[in-house]
């Protein structure tokens, strides 16, 4: 018998009363990979969204062989629980860099949402768990993470225009696995996930389970500890929330932020190299940032690591592991 309300749907009502804001727009496209963390997303999001319009949104990136079955599951499940199903494929070279897919996949969102409501500002619903953060986590640490910025995922964040929701974020892929069996779902498993040359991968094959076994629940008690260092540094800070990879990597309005908050995401960027940054470094920073770009010239300050800080029409982008061009 399936319970009405496991770990899943306490997740999403948790997170519901957590970012009402986020919650309060509409529609909803929740973006689907045919996988089962995904597949179980968007069958939570019919059963307990039935007054949203959604959509699923799936990305063939053309990375492996099975990304047409993929295609093929997230159509299936969509047709039968009632929510039109929108695609893109991508003109990707074979073994693209993780990245250059999640920047090529928001960039198909962006599309698909067009194409599905006409206008920009898309609210995307990812499947991002627990297990995901720990990994994350334990990614930023071997890379050298900041103790001030963590910079894991969060439960909601922006990337330009879009908002990303991610409900499923304090939840156990042992629990949406068992979500999934529960109510019959079926899913595509995605070969890359198994290749270890990837750190991720690595972690989550080799590192985690390892702990698991040492210490069991070792995945939420890391995640949890790390989600709670963000947050005492946002209450510290007083900046309002971290900006994850993506934002970053969009970049920030000149007008709309302090020095303080922007030398925080540039330390954030430089890891273990921050052990090189000079006075001459930030006082290069602080002063395009005070000049700004009236002229509309493009200025930049270059940091060890290959971190660039990037002003241009008024807009700042930090680019993170090669030099500014």
């Amino acid at each position: 018998m399936i319970r009405a309300h496991g770990p899943l749907d306490e997740a999403l009502f948790s997170h519901r009363a957590q970012h009402p804001e986020a919650h309060a727009s509409a529609p909803w496209a929740v973006a689907c990979s045919g996988g089962v963390d995904s597949v179980a997303l968007l069958h939570l999001m019919v059963r307990h969204e039935k007054a949203r319009t959604l959509a699923a949104f799936y990305v063939h990136h053309g990375q492996h062989d099975q990304a047409d079955a993929q295609e093929s599951c997230v159509r299936t499940h969509a047709e039968r629980l009632g929510v039109p199903f929108f695609s893109d494929r991508l003109s990707l070279a074979p073994g693209a860099n993780e990245q250059t897919l999640r920047s090529e996949r928001f960039a198909a969102f962006e599309r698909l949402w067009l194409q599905w409501q006409g206008v920009t500002s898309p609210h995307i619903v990812l499947a991002h768990h627990q297990d995901d953060q720990a990994e994350t986590a334990l990614l930023r640490l071997t890379r050298g993470m900041s103790p001030r910025s963590p910079g894991l995922i969060r439960p909601v964040s922006r990337v330009g225009r879009m908002t990303l929701l991610r409900p499923l974020l304090t939840v156990p892929k042992t629990a949406i696995a068992a979500y999934a069996m529960a109510h019959c779902l079926q899913w595509v498993e995605d070969p890359t996930n198994a290749d270890t040359v990837h750190a991720r991968n690595a972690i989550r094959q080799q590192v985690l389970p390892i702990l698991e076994r040492l210490r069991p629940g070792s995945s939420a008690k890391i995640a949890n500890f790390f989600a709670e260092l963000q947050e005492l540094h946002e209450e510290e800070t007083q900046e309002g929330p971290l900006i994850s990879a993506e934002e970053r990597s969009s970049g920030f309005r000149l007008e709309e932020i302090s020095f303080n908050f922007l030398k925080a995401r540039v330390e954030e960027c430089l890891g273990e190299c921050r052990g090189r940054v000079t006075r001459v470094h930030w006082n290069a920073l602080m002063k395009i940032v005070s000049s700004g770009t009236v002229d509309g010239s493009r200025k930049a300050v270059e940091f060890p690591g290959g971190v660039s800080v990037i002003i241009h029409r008024k807009r700042v982008t930090i680019a993170a592991g090669r030099p500014a061009q």
